[in-house]
């Protein structure tokens, strides 16, 4: 069920400070000609993006990615995000830059459901770490597959993992029981995670520390959802991206990411738990 309160609650959290926020416009074009190509950081985008046509960055925040691929690929493609602060970075950019990249202000239940009549459909659609920040993160699935994802498109979707998440959440916790306030939480978040530009930075530490709402999710349960999705299972981080041979074995590679995480963590280095995965919806 939708709640409208806590939709309007992280619009206000990313009103006040976007995620991979820099402080300058000229600040944010440096990082977005610094970046690689998607597909090098992410292997299943390799060649998926230069032959698909119709593109949608869903919650593209302040266009990171929604304008690296039109910088890199010369492509066209449509960012979506609720946050007017966030797009009037994001057009500033792609304007400075000249490039292709178009960007709506839209919430993405409404975007969805005032696509559903037509026909034509998306090639390729990704959304990283967005929808488990949403009131209802596999609605929103079920809606883009229905709705937005053409068939025989892809979907490319990152959410917060669960096993992998809640050591680095208890890690925050643990400090926040100590008494820390959220400045020596910062602090101790740059130990993990030591990013140059201060205003980047504290988008990153309020995303992953401070956010008001998030879910954690697993692969077992995508993988259970893929019937009803209409999709297939193409490829994931679970298991590096390797060939998918047992989706059984898959849910068991995925319960051994709790104890990674911990290790990760206790060695002080950045792991915020998450994973991605590719699907693909099949012909009727």
């Amino acid at each position: 069920m939708k709640n409208p309160s806590k939709n309007n609650e992280v619009l206000e959290f990313y009103k006040t400070l976007p995620f991979n926020y820099y402080g300058t416009i000229e600040q944010q074009v440096e990082s977005l000609l610094k970046l690689k190509p998607i597909e090098e950081i992410y292997p299943p985008l390799k060649g998926l993006i230069s032959t698909c046509e119709n593109l949608l960055d869903i919650g593209c925040g302040p266009g990171w990615l929604t304008n690296s691929i039109a910088q890199h690929y010369k492509k066209e493609i449509l960012g979506l995000d609720f946050n007017p602060h966030a797009i009037e970075r994001a057009q500033a950019v792609a304007k400075k830059l000249n490039l292709k990249s178009k960007f709506l202000c839209e919430d993405l239940f409404k975007f969805s459901a005032n696509r559903r009549q037509k026909k034509e459909g998306f090639d390729l659609i990704i959304s990283l770490g967005v929808l488990h920040h949403t009131d209802d993160c596999i609605g929103a699935i079920k809606a883009i597959c229905e709705n937005l994802l053409k068939k025989d498109g892809f979907l490319f979707i990152g959410l917060y993992h669960e096993p992998g998440r809640k050591p680095f959440l208890k890690y925050f916790e643990d400090l926040m029981g100590n008494g820390l306030n959220h400045e020596e939480l910062l602090l101790k978040y740059k130990e993990l995670h030591p990013l140059k530009d201060e205003t980047h930075l504290r988008s990153w530490f309020r995303d992953q520390v401070l956010h008001p709402h998030e879910t954690l999710h697993t692969i077992e349960e995508i993988v259970q959802l893929l019937p009803e999705l209409g999709c297939k299972l193409v490829s994931t981080s679970i298991n590096k991206f390797a060939d998918i041979k047992d989706l059984q074995g898959l849910v068991s590679e995925e319960k051994t990411m709790r104890q990674i995480s911990e290790q990760r963590i206790a060695e002080k280095k950045y792991f915020p738990g998450f994973f991605v995965f590719l699907l693909q919806k099949e012909m009727d």
